[in-house]
């Protein structure tokens, strides 16, 4: 991944610099004492699991990446925080914001990410480094929290909660891969 990825995470880096200096990073986030989170992934077992979330959304912080925001929103279901770790932007990033018709509470991005993910619609928006991916900014600025490097968004997430000290985690929609007809479910897919 990371001879694949790694000039357009400094390039999206360099580029994102001047949201890095306008928005916070991660350090202010706080879960109000929560000890409570499901972390929803857009796997095909959502659609089959996602009534057993709505019934105790009001009681628990939701946290997912955003292809599994339209899934939840279209079973009135709200995030509370929602990810995005990838350098993936173009259509993907369009796609995301035409499928949603109202701001995110919370978006929290990977300063590598695709610039207009800082455009993204949301009411309160953050960042972090993945520790590999500063190219020295730290020296600079404060960079943030570590530890949330991972080999997908759905387990960013669950080092995201848990770092921010949820410690009772429930997983949905984890089966991205396990399936040779559907990687996403209904709505995960974004047009990418």
């Amino acid at each position: 991944t990371i001879g694949k990825h790694s000039i357009k995470w400094a390039t999206n880096t360099i580029k994102n610099i001047p949201n890095i200096l306008s928005y916070r990073n991660i350090n202010c986030i706080s879960m109000l004492g929560s000890k409570t989170g499901v972390i929803v992934s857009p796997g095909p077992s959502l659609e089959k699991n996602v009534h057993l979330l709505k019934e105790h959304a009001d009681k628990i912080f939701i946290i997912c990446p955003i292809r599994s925001v339209a899934i939840l929103r279209a079973n009135n279901i709200e995030p509370d925080f929602v990810l995005q770790l990838d350098a993936i932007g173009g259509d993907f990033v369009e796609n995301s914001k035409s499928s949603l018709n109202m701001p995110v509470r919370n978006l929290v991005v990977d300063a590598t990410v695709d610039p207009s993910f800082f455009n993204f619609p949301a009411e309160k928006k953050y960042w972090y480094f993945t520790a590999n991916k500063t190219i020295g900014l730290e020296n600079h600025i404060d960079i943030g929290a570590f530890g949330l490097e991972a080999v997908s968004v759905s387990i960013a997430c669950l080092k995201f909660a848990y770092k921010f000290g949820l410690t009772k985690l429930a997983l949905i929609g984890q089966d991205l891969a396990f399936s040779p007809n559907k990687r996403y479910a209904d709505g995960g897919g974004l047009g990418v």
